[in-house]
């Protein structure tokens, strides 16, 4: 059946998958979250400074890091309705444990707990959407879904803070965890449906090989996940830094800097949906990947010129055009994962290739830290970064083609950075036929 075919709809269709998986990344974004949100008010309780209280977010990324790499064979196994509900009560459960025993041993598990729950969210809302949406939109729903995070932002940054200043931080983290139960209930009608595919028996082990295998041996998903990789470490390091860039460097007072990273963020959310549609009338998501690389390189560049004492205004456009490229590439970039993934495949390609966007988040701070101390100045730091997301244009765009002749698609040579997303392309429809191997048969 060609890419294009109207694919078979699970129950509730295309709305109901969506509306799903945008709240699942949602509230373990949340989780994720919480705890830093009202980092001070939990310090006391945790017996730390509030400065460490930065390493629980490091600690759950590693995690995800790891967990990512066999995070879509349980998609396979337990189905990715079961895998989401998993997702949405561990990540409460996390909560729950740092809320309930406030101490730095609690913290920790709770961080663990989270970490390896966030790490499911992406592969199985990718192995249900791609079920239910065909090419022709595929780059704006997985933008609307991956649209969750700065949901899941805005509503740590405003909700758990406002509940914590009536009654009490632990309150405010344990409230992530019933908006978790209750969207992981909400799901149990649509399991049987969403499930049915679901190989209960399958080989954890051989699956993960597998998805390491076919994206290692796929050039283009090589380079995507060099692009990933790139991107998501300029994203973090974008999010984390901009407040003090402004402060510190730029003489923004504290309310202003807020601001800024507000517009950062919004620009970011609208940017999401804006390449997705983008990405679909183009047919293109490594054009429109391009595209958000070009942008973000001449708004590194951009704030490298910016200068202490000068108007806010310029700051705010380059930073808005940051957020609306820089922040904006992930729905894109998931939706040309699971172009190049079959149908079987899509949950454990997906995590294999989050393995490298986690390892981004993690050392890409780190690696700016540095590059700061090594330079005196945030601006002429964020000039730096103009080269990564350069390369990172260029890489998806140029690279496949230098490894064309390793790509594992059968047929004619293929070209995956020239194929319009709406070509002839085999059947990613999931069938009966998809899992007998792991079932011994």
């Amino acid at each position: 059946m060609p890419s294009d075919a109207v694919p078979a709809r699970d129950r509730g269709g295309l709305v109901a998958v969506l509306l799903a998986g945008l709240a699942t990344q949602a509230l373990a974004t949340w989780a994720v979250l919480a705890l830093p949100s009202v980092a001070p008010k939990a310090a006391d309780s945790l017996g730390v400074d509030v400065v460490l209280i930065g390493y629980h977010v490091s600690l759950i990324y590693t995690l995800a890091t790891l967990s990512s790499v066999f995070a879509g064979a349980l998609v396979i196994s337990w189905g990715a309705c079961r895998t989401s509900q998993v997702a949405l009560l561990g990540s409460s459960l996390g909560c729950v444990v740092i809320a309930a025993v406030p101490s730095f041993a609690t913290a920790v598990v709770g961080a663990m707990l989270i970490g390896f729950c966030y790490a499911l969210t992406n592969p199985s809302a990718a192995a249900l959407l791609a079920r239910n949406v065909g090419p022709r939109n595929r780059g704006l729903v997985f933008s609307l879904k991956q649209a969750g995070v700065p949901v899941g932002g805005i509503a740590a940054g405003l909700v758990t803070p406002a509940i914590a200043v009536v009654h009490g931080w632990q309150v405010a983290v344990a409230s992530t965890a019933a908006v978790g139960v209750v969207l992981a209930l909400l799901l149990v009608p649509f399991r049987p449906s969403w499930d049915a595919m679901r190989a209960p028996v399958a080989g954890i082990r051989s699956d993960t090989i597998a998805g390491l295998r076919r994206v290692v041996s796929t050039p283009a998903l090589v380079f995507l996940c060099g692009f990933g990789f790139l991107f998501a470490g300029i994203q973090l390091t974008i999010m984390t830094f901009a407040v003090a860039m402004a402060v510190e460097e730029l003489g923004f007072q504290p309310l202003v800097a807020g601001a800024l990273l507000a517009t950062i963020q919004a620009a970011g959310f609208a940017g999401r949906l804006f390449w997705g549609a983008v990405a679909d009338r183009i047919g293109s998501n490594v054009r429109a990947l391009a595209i958000i690389a070009t942008i973000a390189t001449a708004g590194c560049l951009g704030l490298a010129g910016v200068a202490e004492g000068g108007p806010a205004w310029p700051v705010f456009l380059v930073c808005g055009l940051l957020g609306a490229s820089a922040i904006s590439w992930n729905g894109v970039f998931m939706s040309e994962i699971v172009r190049h993934s079959d149908a079987g495949s899509v949950g454990t390609t997906t995590g294999v290739s989050m393995v490298f966007v986690f390892a981004g988040v993690i050392l890409g701070p780190a690696i700016f830290v540095s590059l700061h101390g090594w330079l005196g100045s945030y601006t002429t730091a964020f000039g730096v970064l103009a080269v990564p997301t350069l390369i990172g244009g260029l890489a998806i765009v140029a690279g496949p083609r230098l490894l064309a002749t390793s790509s594992p698609r059968r047929g004619p040579p293929h070209d995956p950075t020239l194929a319009d997303a709406r070509d002839p392309q085999p059947a990613r429809q999931p069938s009966a036929a998809d899992a007998p191997h792991r079932r011994g048969t």
